[in-house]
C-alpha cells in the first residue's frame, strides 16, 4: 500500500498593522455625526428665525391698527355725534307723532277748558300728561290725565261742571270716555270757599273695558 503524500495549504506570513492602515469605508462616522450637527443647528436657526419673523409681523400689524384706530378716531367721535342727535331727533319725532295720533289739539284743550268754567268757580293749576294705558293681548293705548286744581263757592256749583265735563264735546271724541275723580277740602275759615281737585282721564273706550 502506498504512503499517501501530505499536501499543505498555502500560508504566507501577515504583517499588516491594522491602527496604520487607511480608513476605506465608504461613509465615514465623523461625517455622519457632522452632518447631524449642521442639520440641528439649521433647524434650531429655521425655527429662531421664524419666531422672530412672527414677532416681527405681528408688532407691524400692532402698529398698523393704532395708526389706523388714531386716525380714525376724529372721524369716529362724530359719528357718535351725528348718531346722538339721530337719537334725539328720533326721539323728537315720535313724541310729535304720539302728539298729533291724539283726537286732541292740547292748546285748544286747554282754551276749552278754561272757557268751560262757570261762575263761582276758580282753576289755580292745570295740568295735562299723556298716560299709557293697557289693552288685551299685550297692547296699549294713549290717554290723557287732565288736573285741575282751585276753589268753588259751593259743592253744587262743582257738581254741576263735573257732569257738564262729562258731557262736553271737546273730552268725548268719538270712541273715547272720560272718568273724573273729585277731592274736595274743609272750606276755608276765611273766604268760605272749598279747595277742590279734579283728575280727569280721558281714554279710548276699549282701554276702559280692559281694566
Amino acid at each position: 500500500m502506498a504512503k499517501r503524500k501530505m499536501v499543505h495549504p498555502y500560508w504566507r506570513p501577515n504583517y499588516r498593522i491594522p491602527a496604520t492602515l487607511p480608513d476605506i469605508k465608504v461613509v465615514r462616522t465623523g461625517f455622519l455625526i457632522n452632518g447631524v450637527a449642521i442639520t440641528v443647528a439649521i433647524t434650531m436657526i429655521f425655527m429662531v428665525l421664524q419666531k422672530e419673523y412672527r414677532a416681527h409681523t405681528l408688532e407691524n400689524t400692532v402698529s398698523t391698527l393704532k395708526e389706523q384706530t388714531e386716525s380714525g378716531e376724529p372721524q369716529n367721535k362724530k359719528n357718535i355725534a351725528l348718531n346722538e342727535r339721530f337719537l334725539d331727533s328720533a326721539k323728537y319725532i315720535q313724541e310729535m307723532n304720539r302728539y298729533y295720533n291724539t283726537p286732541f289739539e292740547l292748546d285748544t284743550l286747554m282754551v276749552d277748558l278754561s272757557n268751560s268754567v262757570p261762575e263761582g268757580l276758580v282753576y289755580r293749576s292745570m295740568s295735562i300728561n299723556e298716560v299709557v294705558l293697557p289693552l288685551p293681548k299685550k297692547k296699549s293705548a294713549l290717554g290723557l290725565r287732565i288736573n285741575v286744581s282751585g276753589s268753588v263757592d259751593e259743592l253744587t256749583i262743582l257738581n254741576d261742571y263735573k257732569r257738564a265735563l262729562s258731557k262736553a264735546g271737546f273730552l268725548n271724541p268719538e270712541g273715547y270716555s272720560v272718568d273724573i275723580d273729585e277731592s274736595v277740602q274743609a272750606p276755608d275759615p276765611l273766604t268760605r270757599v272749598f279747595p277742590y281737585q279734579l283728575t280727569i282721564l280721558v281714554q279710548p273706550v276699549e282701554a276702559k273695558g280692559a281694566k
